[in-house]
C-alpha cells in the first residue's frame, strides 16, 4: 500500500495536507529577493521551495523525521536548498530574515524554550511566521473546545 505524501507538491495532488491552501493562510511574502529563510519542521520541503521560487538567497529546512528530509532532498534537492535532519533544539547558528514554524509547535512540551531559540536567530527586522494547532491532551479543560 502506498502512503500519501504529507505535503502536496503540485495543485490537486492527493496528500495529507493541502500545501497550496496552507500557503494562502500563512501569508509568506511574495518577494523574498535576497532574504534568508528557515523552515522549522519543513516536512517534505514545500515551503522551502516556495521561498526559493520567491527569490530567497539562502533557504534551510530542518525536520527531525529522516524520511521527510530524504523526500525533501529527492523532490527539491537540485534547487540549492539545504535540508538538515535535526530537531528544533539544534537550529542553525546563523541569523535569518524569515523563520517559519508551521503545524509543529503543538508537539512541543516547552514551546517557550524553542521560541527563545528562534528569537536569538531571527534578524532584528526579521519576520517570524507561526502556525499552530491544538493537539489532544489529557487535560479536561480542553474537552469542550471545538
Amino acid at each position: 500500500m502506498n502512503r500519501l505524501p504529507y505535503q502536496s507538491h503540485y495543485p490537486g495532488q492527493k496528500s495529507m495536507v493541502d500545501s497550496f491552501e496552507k500557503l494562502e493562510r500563512l501569508k509568506i511574502p511574495k518577494n523574498l529577493k535576497g532574504k534568508s529563510f528557515l523552515d522549522i519542521g519543513c516536512n517534505e520541503g514545500f515551503f522551502c521551495n516556495v521561498a526559493i521560487e520567491r527569490g530567497a538567497s539562502r533557504v534551510v529546512g530542518i525536520d527531525n523525521d529522516k524520511n521527510f528530509i530524504n523526500n525533501a532532498k529527492e523532490i527539491y534537492g537540485n534547487k540549492g536548498i539545504i535540508f538538515l535532519h535535526e530537531d528544533w533544539y539544534n537550529l542553525p547558528n546563523e541569523k535569518f530574515d524569515i523563520i517559519l514554524w508551521a503545524s509543529a509547535m503543538h508537539y512541543e512540551l516547552d514551546p517557550l524554550k524553542v521560541l527563545m531559540k528562534i528569537a536569538n536567530i531571527l534578524n532584528d527586522d526579521g519576520l517570524f511566521i507561526l502556525e499552530c494547532g491544538i493537539a489532544p491532551g489529557n487535560s479536561k479543560k480542553y474537552e469542550t473546545c471545538n
